[in-house]
């Protein structure tokens, strides 16, 4: 469930990502905007799904939305909507040097659009998450390109910087499942906060696995806790784990023996297909859980659930440099890991 308010650690960690990294970045985004002839870009992103406008600026916006204004030359400008007394504190969060506020769209996006000469050719990037309001603002001023099919493919290979969040964020994923297993879902979030983590998403299931449910008010555990999914985000980098809680099970010994055989199929080149029909042979008669279906993994990173989406009738495959969440789910079993596939396990559950 997504949270009306995000409270977390949010901040700009300067030392594992200094200002050349978020150079290099405006750099291959700048590459792409040169190859479409693109003389701006547009780059929106809110409290929910922000992996474009962070990958770029370190902004996540904590409630409504932010816009990121990058001309192909000069300096990149942030409109963030909210309070403007909250600006000061926006502007800590990221390398961009003007921060101002969207309550000035009406004037500002003209001026800019305008200043990027006289046949402006203009993208925007995270359209699927606007809110029609600020969609109807921006367009009323120009008529962008969708720049999303170009641009996300920059968020698949994971610098080496990025690589280093993904596994501080999988470290607090590895204390959150062990907390989440000894004392429960409270003492599991709490562990969660105590390690920075922006956010956490869980997700539990009180009837063997078989269903998997928000917590949205206290509950009676007159079962224990059978199965869960959380998820946590890390300085905007996300890792996730389905565990199967309690006494081993051949339905858990299943799942855990068909992961481990898709961990040893994992090699760049590897599809979902490929990966499915390697875990297959530890299943039997075993059918997939409801809630994954014939899904056994995906990419992660800035965002929760990146493409590719690896499924059992898919030929999407494994990259050098990527790094991906795999799942196997039945009834009764789930056992997860996340993975740079070729070198590295960056957790299993």
């Amino acid at each position: 469930m997504h949270p009306v308010l995000v409270l977390g650690s949010y901040r700009w960690d300067q030392e594992w990502l200094p200002l050349d990294e978020f150079e290099e970045r405006l750099r291959a985004m700048r590459a792409v905007m040169a190859a479409r002839d693109w003389t701006g870009l547009i780059v929106h992103g809110n409290s929910e799904e922000s992996a474009l406008l962070t990958y770029l600026t370190n902004f996540y916006p904590r409630l409504r939305w932010t816009l990121a204004l990058v001309p192909a030359k000069g300096d990149i400008r942030l409109l963030v909507a909210g309070a403007t007394r909250d600006l000061p504190a926006a502007a800590m969060l990221t390398w961009v040097k003007d921060v101002g506020w969207y309550g000035n769209a009406d004037k500002v996006l003209p001026e800019w659009i305008a200043s990027l000469g006289p046949k402006p050719r203009v993208a925007l990037a995270g359209i699927g998450s606007m809110r029609p309001a600020v969609y109807d603002k921006v367009t009323a001023h120009c008529q962008p390109e969708e720049a999303d099919a170009a641009l996300l493919p920059l968020l698949r290979k994971k610098r080496p910087r990025e690589r280093q969040m993904l596994r501080q964020s999988a470290k607090i994923l590895s204390d959150t499942a062990a907390a989440l297993a000894k004392d429960g879902l409270i003492a599991a979030e709490r562990c969660a906060r105590a390690g920075q983590a922006q956010d956490v998403r869980v997700l539990f299931s009180l009837d063997g696995g078989k269903t998997l449910k928000p917590f949205e008010t206290p509950t009676d555990l007159t079962n224990p806790l059978s199965a869960a999914y959380v998820a946590v985000r890390y300085l905007g980098y996300w890792s996730e784990a389905f565990v199967t809680l309690g006494a081993d099970t051949s339905e858990k010994t299943a799942a855990n023996a068909a992961l481990g055989a898709m961990l040893d199929a994992a090699k760049p080149g590897a599809t979902g297909r490929d990966l499915a029909r390697a875990a297959a042979s530890h299943l039997g008669r075993h059918a997939p859980h409801p809630m994954l279906g014939t899904s056994v993994g995906h990419g992660i990173g800035l965002s929760l659930d990146e493409e590719p989406s690896l499924r059992a009738d898919s030929d999407a495959a494994l990259e050098e440099g990527g790094v991906y969440a795999l799942h196997v789910g039945i009834t009764g079993g789930f056992a997860s890991a996340i993975i740079a596939p070729g070198n590295e396990i960056l957790w299993r559950g």
